[in-house]
């Protein structure tokens, strides 16, 4: 998944307009970085034994993170259920950051 992120990030330059700032760009992948550590076990894990092999992997001292262990596979998961996620803590007043910040990468895609 950090892999992920970080080809995300080199690939914002030439992709996006000069009026998108790199430290929005970085606040988007930090965002999506922390909403996947944060929601990993909870809500984008399907099973059980998903579950504990993600009890394994943060006990294991080869990672140190779930997001060295994770891919692709689970960051779809992460974007499919993210409209879900932000609006929970939008009522809790938490989200309106990342809406913030994902505004300007969402547009493009409205087109």
């Amino acid at each position: 998944m950090l892999q992920i992120l970080a080809q995300y990030e080199s690939s914002l330059d030439k992709t996006y307009s000069d009026e998108m700032k790199t430290c929005d760009r970085q606040r988007f992948s930090a965002s999506m970085r922390e909403y996947f550590e944060c929601y990993c076990r909870s809500h984008l894990l399907y099973d059980e034994r998903e579950r504990r092999q993600f009890d394994r992997v943060v006990k294991d001292d080869r990672f140190d993170s779930c997001l060295d262990f994770y891919g692709g596979e689970h960051l779809l998961r992460l974007v499919v259920r993210l409209p879900e996620l932000v609006q929970s803590l939008s009522g809790e007043g938490m989200g309106s950051e990342f809406v913030d910040v994902c505004s300007p990468f969402c547009s493009p895609l409205q087109n």
